[in-house]
């Protein structure tokens, strides 16, 4: 594996390490050489390696890329991966939840794809007048954390009453009770620091406090090495109990050499990267060391009428000039419901889109839907390649209902288990069925196959079922006058939802992070949006804001364009003045 000199240097090290990464500096590469390197520490012992991703995807790219390194067998026998959840809920909670009054009858997680949590949820924002908007925001709830943004304290405090009253956790109730756990019970920690030599921590810029208090009291054994990487200039989960201190508090008490930084940026052009620097100033300053080094285009301010006359009339006409595709472009907003407005009108002018607004669904609270899709796109074109893409979407759905993959789903029973999914899909298209008929029908028959495959337990098998089915119903719900709505939806309307190849992104700046494309705009950047609301100058809020706005300009490999509207009565961003105090660039006639 080739690794520039920053990369080896920090590989090599044998001591705690505090890695601070920019953007597209290979970090995912520096991790799998880490990893590989501690195996050595590990081979023909009982210890293991840990290595502890952000999200599911982080999980997949890195499994995805040792494979070619290594065999199956060291797989299961010297190191996991896996989120911080899945950690946790593997060697705390589900080994020790008992011992917390409350959960002594047993205790079941709860999602947001889950029907019970939908409707108590929506009766909490009813019952305290709260915008409609704030649904996505109680998934980020931490107890013991502050309480921001659209939510209010007594809307919180009934959401955990629910969650008590029924013994039901979400997936920060796992990391907080994990955090109770080890608290109260010392051997719980002497055990996970007996069983792991290395832990491998990326994005940690993103933990949260009770996620560095469990790393903490590993560490505090001194039986475990740590290497943590992250960029405090991208951390932008404050809401969510992250904060860009933590890194290096927890670098500080763990004693890690911290001198080592990943300052070659890979992916954009020098002119992006000296705009992204004066945004937000690096020690030591990233460069630009890639192919796209030279590029010859500046970011480019456009005030246009409204965000997709911006798009139509100079961002699409741009990207043809530079020739490149669709699918290497991605537009990026401050929210979700930016798109509700934009991708319609794009749909209607025949320009291919997929994200937000795209879809007659919200495809992120769904756990089946991305699998459907890439198994509706392997229908309709017989593709073989897409056989690899549908076997990381299959681990993505037992991830999530389990806390442990089976090591025999990358063997030769896994490759059955794909192929009988594949058939079961064939023949319910081969009866005629509709879309909707055909996620919930799929979604059952996966879940079965599943389990008598071994993949996912009994007590599965209802929770991907009912996803099928809260598929369907929020089609039937938010869709009404769509032409995707109703029996109009096909099979073949699915299967175009997976094709990334041919369509531009729709995505809001936090989902953007981790992502990269050739040309990238940035659309609706007013103040009151980016930053959000009214923060002053310096303050916490506006920090973490100039932190997401670093995170969108840091996508661009080689094109950059940010777009106000002329009909938008809130001010141009603060940080777009900052960047161009002359102004835009070009200014559309009203």
């Amino acid at each position: 594996m080739k690794l520039t000199r920053e990369q080896v240097n920090a590989v090599k090290c044998s001591s705690n390490v505090a890695l601070e990464s920019c953007p597209g500096s290979g970090k995912t590469r520096t991790i799998v050489a880490k990893l590989l390197e501690c195996l050595d520490d590990v081979r023909q012992t009982t210890r293991m390696i840990s290595c502890i991703t952000y999200l599911n995807s982080a999980v997949n790219e890195i499994n995805h890329r040792l494979s070619s390194c290594i065999t199956h067998e060291e797989l299961e026998d010297y190191y996991e991966i896996g989120t911080i959840h899945s950690f946790c809920l593997r060697n705390i909670f589900r080994l020790n939840y008992w011992r917390i009054d409350k959960f002594s009858g047993g205790f079941a997680i709860i999602t947001p794809d889950d029907d019970e949590y939908k409707e108590f949820v929506s009766n909490i924002i009813e019952n305290n007048s709260l915008d409609p908007k704030s649904f996505d925001d109680f998934s980020f709830l931490v107890r013991e954390g502050k309480i921001s943004g659209r939510m209010s304290d007594k809307a919180a405090k009934e959401y955990w009453e629910y969650l008590d009253d029924n013994n039901l956790v979400d997936f920060n109730d796992i990391i907080y009770y994990s955090a109770c756990l080890i608290r109260e019970n010392e051997y719980i920690i002497a055990g996970l620091s007996a069983k792991y030599a290395w832990i491998l921590v990326d994005e940690f810029q993103d933990t949260s406090i009770h996620q560095k208090e469990i790393l903490k009291a590993i560490s505090d054994y001194k039986r475990t090495k740590f290497f943590i990487v992250g960029d405090p200039c991208q951390s932008i989960m404050g809401f969510a109990g992250g904060s860009s201190l933590l890194m290096k508090q927890f670098s500080k008490e763990i004693v890690a050499k911290n001198d080592f930084s990943l300052t070659g940026n890979f992916r954009s052009s020098s002119r992006i990267i000296n705009c992204a620097e004066e945004l937000l100033p690096r020690d030591p300053k990233m460069d630009a060391v890639g192919e796209n080094k030279y590029y010859n285009h500046s970011p480019l301010w456009i005030r246009a009428c409204d965000s997709f006359s911006g798009i139509d009339e100079y961002f699409l006409p741009a990207i043809k000039e530079h020739n490149i595709s669709l699918g290497e472009c991605a537009i990026l907003a401050p929210n979700f419901y930016i798109f509700l407005k934009l991708a319609p009108k794009m749909r209607e002018a025949g320009i291919s889109i997929l994200g937000p607004g795209s879809r007659p669904y919200r495809r992120s609270n769904h756990i089946i839907a991305p699998l459907i899709e890439e198994v509706c796109l392997f229908i309709e074109t017989q593709d073989i390649k897409q056989i690899k893409i549908i076997r990381y979407k299959i681990l993505d759905v037992i991830t999530i209902c389990e806390d442990k993959v089976d090591k025999d789903f990358f063997t030769l029973k896994g490759d059955i288990a794909i192929l009988k999914i594949l058939n079961a899909a064939k023949n319910l298209k081969n009866k005629n069925v509709n879309a909707k008929q055909f996620i919930v029908s799929f979604s059952e028959e996966i879940a079965s196959l599943l389990h008598e495959r071994g993949f996912i337990k009994k007590e599965a098998i209802s929770h991907i079922a009912t996803s099928g089915k809260g598929l369907v119903s929020d089609i039937e719900e938010h869709c009404s006058g769509d032409p995707y709505s109703g029996d109009n939806l096909t099979i073949e309307d699915l299967s175009l939802f997976s094709i990334n190849s041919e369509s531009i992104k729709l995505l809001t700046l936090h989902r953007a992070k981790g992502r990269e494309f050739d040309a990238v705009a940035v659309i609706c950047v007013h103040d009151g949006l980016i930053p959000y609301g009214a923060p002053y100058a310096g303050s916490d809020e506006e920090n973490e804001s100039r932190r997401l706005f670093y995170v969108g300009m840091t996508r661009a490999r080689k094109l950059l364009m940010f777009f106000t509207e002329v009909r938008n009565l809130r001010s141009p961003s603060r940080f777009l003045t900052e960047l161009f105090p002359a102004g835009p660039h070009i200014i559309a006639d009203v």
